[in-house]
């Protein structure tokens, strides 16, 4: 969707497209987690070794191909990432949504 940027700000009428389209399709969670590693100015290898996971492990998430599991979550909670409930309901919706999706087809 292309958006109508005028001095910053998106017309009401997008913006609720915009949101309306995220409900329905929203994003993977890795998305975020790659988000909170560019703010934080870290690589997936420092991120994963604060996480105690393994690089390739938060690749596979970060790219899509891996959930954010419980355990994941609990680690990133502790970390200081947003909540455990947070990257759960993050997950829940994606796989919600993709489970429609799949039924649909």
């Amino acid at each position: 969707m292309d958006l109508d940027v005028i001095d910053g700000v998106v017309p009401a009428e997008q913006l609720e497209q915009l949101i309306e389209s995220i409900r329905q399709d929203p994003p993977h969670p890795g998305l975020h987690v790659a988000s909170i590693c560019e703010r934080l100015a870290v690589t997936v290898g420092q991120a994963a070794r604060k996480l105690g996971t393994s690089p390739a492990s938060l690749s596979r998430v970060i790219d899509g191909r891996a959930p954010v599991s419980p355990d994941l979550a609990v680690r990133m909670e502790a970390a200081g990432w947003p909540s455990a409930q947070f990257w759960m309901h993050l997950q829940s919706r994606y796989d919600i949504a993709q489970a429609r999706r799949r039924m649909a087809a």
